[in-house]
């Protein structure tokens, strides 16, 4: 008999959506499948409405009773600074648990999940979709098998404003920086195309606020640039190893891509439109698992693990230049780039009501540089608007 009884997919943005339409389409009738979202309910209605799936899935602004959760397989989709509480309620429940990129925002939050995972018996996953590519994979067979014939790798991964993906239009967590966004996915990557590989961070280039990164980092002593931006031009998602004599290059800003080496230039996943794609093969993966069947090491929280690790260390260096942009006059000449670095400190701590949000844009706009030193202080900050937020309720 199957252990789970329902799905409940925390959270209420556009990728939660995405994911609950996925499992719905996954289990049909036989499983119920809820999303839980105290922000997002609204949209959410409005959203199942268009689709026609009000009658298949559930809508809540609560989170489920530790009852609910208990005969539930849980998706942990909501803000990522809320990934780690989430996770640990449903661990503490018994749930089996799947966690979205990142799986915490440091390496000791992910280590205590897995910690948590191990005391409690749980069962805790991570996201890590692109292990599901076959794409990725067929780029693996065009490497040496030797990774010294690697001279060096360069990763690019940019968002452009306004993208429209699966029917909406995407958007970002103005308040988590671009590398805890998207380092989890460049991480698990890596980590399919040099298994048990260390990530060291050795460099980072700063831009626009933040918005773009230039990364340095080392891979297996294989040295690997990755350029990340927001709003950029146009959506690029590419992959491309430098060997002695040779370039071989995966294009996947559509999927599923192509590769390109000194000998062809080829689909990279001929089975695309017949096949399962990366999200519904991982979700099938751990709803299997949550019904106490094979648990399949795509799943693994290694890389997400690891991918904090790397987080932690570009965090230092990013805090450093974000701080040294902020106080050159440099920033004055590029008021969008330090809107972009005001909206992501404020919003940090999560949501602002817009006139306390306002009040603090202007007054970082205005090169307040004693708020920006309160600011840049989690605790600081969050006692700051804290306060704020009181004041505009009265």
């Amino acid at each position: 008999m199957a252990r789970i009884e329902a799905v409940a997919v925390i959270g209420g943005g556009r990728w939660a959506r995405v994911l609950a339409e996925t499992v719905h389409k996954l289990v049909g009738p036989t499983r119920r499948v809820t999303l839980h979202s105290q922000h997002c309910s609204d949209a959410v209605a409005t959203w199942l409405q268009e689709k026609r799936l009000t009658d298949s899935i559930g809508i809540s602004a609560e989170m489920p009773s530790g009852s609910e959760a208990a005969s539930s397989a849980v998706i942990v989709a909501n803000a990522a600074r809320d990934h780690e509480a989430v996770t640990e309620f449903a661990l503490n429940a018994g749930a089996p648990v799947l966690v979205e990129k990142p799986i915490a925002l440091t390496r000791k939050g992910a280590e205590d999940l897995v910690n948590l995972a191990h005391r409690t018996s749980g069962q805790l996953a991570a996201a890590n979709v692109f292990l599901f590519a076959r794409y990725i994979r067929r780029f693996a067979t065009h490497l040496p098998a030797k990774s010294k014939k690697i001279q060096s790798m360069h990763v690019r991964w940019v968002d452009p404003q306004g993208e429209f993906r699966y029917g909406e239009v995407k958007s970002y967590d103005a308040g988590l920086p671009v590398f805890k966004d998207v380092l989890p996915h460049v991480s698990a990557i890596l980590s399919a195309l040099f298994p048990s590989a260390k990530h060291a961070c050795r460099d980072l280039q700063f831009f626009r606020g933040g918005a773009q990164l230039e990364i340095e980092i080392e891979v297996n002593e294989i040295p690997c640039k990755i350029i990340l931006a927001r709003n950029g031009d146009k959506r690029e998602r590419s992959i491309t190893a430098n060997l002695e004599g040779d370039t071989v290059h995966l294009d996947f800003s559509t999927e599923p891509g192509t590769i390109r080496d000194a000998r062809e230039f080829c689909d990279a996943d001929p089975h695309w439109h017949t096949q399962s794609r990366p999200i519904a093969s991982m979700l099938h993966s751990f709803l299997r698992w949550a019904d106490e069947l094979e648990f399949d090491a795509r799943l693994s929280t290694d890389a997400a693990v690891g991918a904090c690790a790397l987080m932690d260390q570009v965090s230092i260096l990013y805090k450093r230049q974000l701080i040294s942009w902020l106080k050159s006059p440099v920033r004055l000449s590029d008021q969008q780039s330090l809107r972009y670095a005001a909206d992501e400190i404020l919003l940090a701590e999560g949501h602002l009501e817009p006139v306390v949000l306002e009040q603090y844009r202007s007054r970082l706009l205005n090169s307040d540089l004693e708020l920006i030193e309160q600011l840049l202080m989690s605790k600081q900050r969050r006692a700051l608007l804290d306060q704020s937020r009181l004041e505009s309720r009265t």
